[in-house]
């Protein structure tokens, strides 16, 4: 990351999760607070801050949510930190394959799935999930399927978003 020099991400993570004003952490960081913006910015995306709620809303209204990714992240690992109960599959090549042994152990079908894909590996569970989004930034592939897509861009609201939309 280089920009910060004083204090770790770890600890610069911290400090925004504690929801400390920007403007606090550019003076003890000796920083200008557009710098300390640019960072929370590229800290969210890697450590998936964003999501966190959405996934606290998801649990209060009754769901569970499964994280698959066709790759590791360290967002997910955050994620998994702060959500004992969250459950979460890395580096997947393929995710119906995936999806269908879950459902198959819950004694689950498509029927009861929301699902939220961007690329090319989730078209197929895009295809067969009754409830179904993508975001903004999706690839023009999954856009071309016909199915909702979301005002916010992935990493940036759009997992809240599908949750609130949820009953």
């Amino acid at each position: 990351m280089g920009i910060v020099k004083k204090e770790s991400k770890d600890e610069i993570v911290k400090l925004m999760l504690q929801e400390v004003p920007t403007e606090e952490i550019a003076r003890r960081l000796n920083y200008s607070v557009s710098t300390i913006r640019k960072v929370f910015e590229e800290l969210r995306d890697e450590y998936g801050v964003n999501s966190k709620m959405g996934i606290a809303v998801a649990y209060k209204k009754g769901y569970e949510v499964i994280i698959i990714s066709g790759e590791n992240s360290p967002a997910i690992d955050f994620l998994l930190s702060k959500f004992p109960p969250l459950k979460a599959h890395q580096n997947i090549r393929n995710k119906k394959e995936l999806v269908e042994k879950i459902l198959s152990e819950k004694n689950l079908t498509f029927e009861n799935v929301l699902y939220l894909g961007d690329d090319i590996n989730d078209m197929e569970c895009l295809n067969a999930a009754k409830i179904k989004y993508t975001v903004e930034n999706a690839n023009y592939k999954v856009k071309e399927l016909n199915i909702p897509v979301l005002k916010h861009k992935g990493g940036y609201g759009a997992f809240r978003e599908a949750v609130d939309a949820l009953p």
